[in-house]
């Protein structure tokens, strides 16, 4: 059985950040499950969107983090970017709000791994299959741009691929 992704913000956590897993909690409309990764400026968990019963990825800004004004409105500015960039191999932002003094952004779940994690576990990806993931970044990257929206750091790890072979890009950094 596939492992969920890691999905937005997930490489690493820095260094003399509170590591407070807030699986089992409830944050507003989501009841977080387990946390998925960590990265700089917060955390991603696996949650139940409770009032439409689906799961999403939550992301949860730290809260030293969204205390610098720039790095709140940095992650509210992610959002409503990308929320505009609906296409088929671009994570969906489906909700940014506040509740319990914590900022998050609710995103689509994408069961299955990250193209790290497949090389990784495979050594290598078949030519016809390196194409058809390609394919599908550059219309990610392609409508993105269309839309004047730079990624910044695309890279394997921010590249999810589903059980079913669709890929989708996550993680846009705005500076």
């Amino acid at each position: 059985m596939d492992q969920p992704t890691r999905p937005p913000d997930s490489d690493t956590t820095p260094a003399g950040a509170a590591d407070v897993d807030r699986s089992g909690q409830v944050l507003g409309d989501y009841q977080i499950l387990r946390r998925l990764g960590q990265g700089g400026m917060g955390d991603v968990y696996l949650a139940e969107q409770l009032s439409l019963r689906r799961n999403v990825a939550l992301k949860i800004l730290r809260p030293e983090v969204a205390g610098v004004d720039a790095s709140l409105q940095r992650f509210k500015a992610e959002a409503a970017a990308v929320a505009r960039a609906t296409h088929a191999n671009i994570v969906q932002i489906y909700n940014i709000g506040q509740a319990d003094n914590l900022n998050f952004m609710a995103l689509e779940y994408v069961e299955g791994h990250s193209l790290r994690d497949l090389v990784d576990r495979n050594r290598r990806i078949s030519l016809a299959t390196g194409l058809k993931i390609m394919a599908q970044i550059a219309a990610a990257l392609q409508r993105a741009g269309e839309l004047n929206i730079i990624h910044r750091d695309i890279k394997p790890e921010n590249i999810l691929v589903s059980r079913t072979g669709e890929v989708k890009v996550t993680d846009f950094k705005w500076r």
